[in-house]
């Protein structure tokens, strides 16, 4: 590396510790090491240790029941769902140093039992899903300070949605839309419902409920659309189905092209619980389990007619996943080059290094608390700065942990 390059680094290093320049000189940063080959040159070698914690945070009052998160688009904030305390955790992502600082907890009478929260891409708004209250909130977010506050709620009515206890609630790549899923309260049923955001009432407009040809699309755990705004994606547990739609981004409309389930090649997907795809719109990775202690990930290939094919899976019958049980909440890291899942039934996080060219995941690391055996991560979430960051709670523990992949 020649000083100029060196020098250009440092630059942005300083910058970065002031919280107004924070993410551009992040997004510099990620451009320049990619420019002069540095991501290369660490990738000749892995390091020991392969994570390590960073942060660790208490709230015996708002993280009870913490089981998802997502951060702004901006990645300068981070928000928390917690299900038994009724709340949404507000934190700020401080400078380099990656550490979160709470900013709000944010609650309402409306919030019983809320299952997720989302940010949409353009940062503007945050979708709340209710269970117990069978509701979507619609909350308007504050860019500078990360605040938010209440606009809309949608109650769940049988001529539209059903009596539906929600899931989780996704927005769309335009941001003008919102899937969301779940389950009807009193049977095994359940099913996907789109919204219109309108923007100059900041009303949720019901659209669409879909439950798939044959019924499939059942107790909705995760949602997620592609980049290129064309796919939705949906694990539907009781189901035992993922389900692929085609997704119309200018009505908003979605057709069901495909549905895989178990099958002689296909081992992975009964009890899913959690669907994502790659940043290049590329591959669908999914992971299964959760409440039923058992457990499968598998990596899925679109081929060149939109169709799903199986590539790799695992089923827990690996030796290095041995006793690996209950997946829950999946994420990808915005580089694409890790992939995580909470197993909350085994009490740990597994972390895997993703190929970029077929897609493939190698195990990185399983991560455990040491210090409390009860810990059992349920949300989880990956920074969007140049540090790859896992952060991940406990539904009983009440804390919350901060794990950074020292990267290959």
């Amino acid at each position: 590396m020649n000083k100029r390059a060196l020098g250009v680094m440092c630059l942005a290093c300083c910058f970065a510790e002031l919280q107004l320049f924070a993410q551009p000189c992040r997004q510099f940063m990620n451009s320049w090491l990619h420019h002069i080959g540095w991501n290369n040159i660490q990738q000749q070698e892995e390091p020991a240790e392969k994570t390590k914690l960073v942060q660790s945070l208490n709230d015996d009052a708002h993280f009870y029941g913490m089981n998802c998160m997502d951060f702004s688009p901006d990645g300068l904030f981070l928000y928390a769902s917690a299900w038994r305390s009724d709340s949404i955790s507000v934190f700020e992502v401080e400078g380099m140093s990656g550490a979160l600082r709470h900013v709000e907890t944010f609650t309402d009478e409306k919030m019983d039992g809320n299952s997720s929260v989302r940010v949409s891409p353009d940062g503007r708004w945050a979708a709340v899903a209710v269970g117990i209250g069978k509701c979507i909130l619609l909350l308007e977010r504050d860019s500078e300070s990360g605040r938010l506050t209440l606009v809309d709620q949608f109650q769940a009515t049988f001529e539209t949605t059903g009596d539906r206890m929600f899931n989780d609630a996704v927005f769309s790549p335009n941001s003008r839309f919102l899937a969301v899923g779940g389950m009807l309260s009193g049977d095994d049923t359940g099913s996907l419902s789109i919204f219109r955001i309108n923007e100059n009432d900041k009303k949720l407009e019901w659209l669409q409920t879909e439950a798939g040809p044959d019924n499939e699309i059942l107790d909705v755990r995760s949602l997620d659309f592609s980049d290129d705004g064309k796919t939705l994606v949906v694990a539907a547990r009781r189901g035992n189905s993922l389900v692929i739609l085609d997704f119309d981004s200018d009505t908003g409309r979605v057709d069901v092209r495909q549905v895989l389930r178990n099958n002689d090649e296909i081992q992975c997907i009964d009890n899913i619980f959690g669907a994502r795809i790659s940043p290049d719109s590329q591959f669908v990775y999914t992971t299964a389990g959760r409440l039923v202690q058992t457990f499968g990930i598998g990596v899925f290939r679109f081929n060149d007619k939109g169709q799903l094919e199986l590539v790799q899976q695992f089923t827990g019958e690996e030796q290095e996943l041995a006793g690996a049980l209950g997946g829950n909440e999946i994420e990808i890291s915005h580089d694409g080059k890790y992939m995580a899942t909470t197993l909350t039934d085994s009490r740990e996080v597994a972390v895997f290094a993703r190929s970029a060219d077929d897609g493939t995941l190698t195990l990185w690391k399983r991560i455990k608390d040491p210090d409390d055996a009860n810990f059992t991560p349920a949300g989880l979430a990956i920074g969007r700065d140049y540090h790859t960051r896992v952060v991940f709670s406990s539904e009983d523990s009440k804390r919350l942990l901060i794990h950074e992949i020292l990267d290959k």
